[in-house]
Order: C-alpha cells, then structure tokens, then sequence
C-alpha cells in the first residue's frame, strides 16, 4: 500500500495515453483537477469530444512523454503500458499504468465544501473504494460542516499562537470531540 497524498495538478501538463473507456475515465478526472491534458490514441471513444483537451490522433512514440507532470497509460497493450511505465521511471515521471506496477494510483474521492475523502482498494476493488466513499461522504451533514468550519478557525488561531493554552497539539485533539459552540466559546475567550 502507498502512502495517500492529496496531488495538486491544476495548470500541470497530463498525458493520457489510450482513447477507451479506462482513458476517458482518466482524461475527465484529470481535466476536472485543472490538468492541460493531451491524449495519444490512433482511434478515441466517441466521447472524448466532451472533453477540453490537446489531440495526438496517433500511436504512442517513446518520448511523447518528455515534459509532462504525469501519464496515464490506459490501453488494451499490456506491453506498451509497462514500456510507456519503464520510461517513466527512468525520467522521473509520475505514471500510472493500467494493469502494471505504477508510481500512484487514483483514489475514489467525494468533496462537501472544504472537506474531501478518499477511499483506496489499491485496484483491489474500486468499485467496492467508491461505494464505501459515497456512504462515508453521506456522513457528513451540515452539524459537521460547521465544526470543521469552526475547528479550522481555531486551529489557525491556535497555530498562529493567539489563544492561551498549556499544549496546542493537545487543545487541537480533545477539540475534535468539542461541539461547534464550546470551540467558538474558546475562540471569542482567546484562551483554553
């Protein structure tokens, strides 16, 4: 299992390489994070002209992938995604490749306001990841909202040194079990 990191790809440069199902899966993610995505497929899933992206309507070429922040590698070629991988590692660019070791893979997530869960199977079962996401995510009512709302507050006050405590890691963890009330009662005091 991998350590689970929140990437930021917004304005980075994202190859996607494959016109199936799998790569216009990918693609949308990716444009929907703010990636400029180019694609390299010979022949495309009618669908992908939804999409804002740069076409290559051609086979992949080793090298295609200099320049980019990250490529995703969706074919029906197991050989070519493990080169399209190799070639990758080699250059230090972020891949993932479908069906073959990858550096990453991609969670299902949910975002309510500033709040976002991400659920992983490591490709074990992403269906059963998503399902899981979308009952946790359901969790989060309006009464939680505004404790995270008001537990973000006082963290930055807290780590901008103005409320008065013995211990902030210890004020921060024991407010976690604090309604909204007692945190803005410790906010509007400046003090614990």
């Amino acid at each position: 299992m991998g350590l689970m990191v929140s990437l930021n790809i917004c304005e980075k440069k994202a190859l996607v390489i494959g016109g199936g199902e799998v790569a216009l899966r990918k693609a949308k993610l990716l444009i929907r994070h703010g990636a400029l995505v180019t694609v390299i497929a010979p022949k495309m899933n009618d669908r992908f002209e939804e999409l804002t992206y740069n076409l290559k309507k051609r086979t992949y070429q080793p090298g295609d992938e200099e320049g980019f922040f990250v490529v995703v590698c969706a074919t029906d070629d197991h050989a070519l995604n493990k080169q399209v991988y190799d070639m990758c590692d080699k250059k230090g660019i972020l891949c993932l490749s479908v069906g073959n070791a990858s550096h990453f893979t991609v969670n299902a997530s949910e975002k309510v306001e500033g709040i976002c869960i991400g659920v992983t199977t490591n490709g074990k079962d992403p269906g059963f990841a998503k399902y899981l996401c979308t009952r946790l995510t359901e969790k989060i009512d309006e009464d939680m909202l505004q404790r995270f709302e008001a537990h973000a507050e006082l963290r930055k006050a807290v780590l901008n040194k103005q409320i008065k405590n013995k211990d902030d890691h210890e004020l921060l963890r024991r407010s976690l079990c604090m309604d909204t009330s007692e945190i803005k009662a410790i906010l509007q005091r400046g003090e614990e």
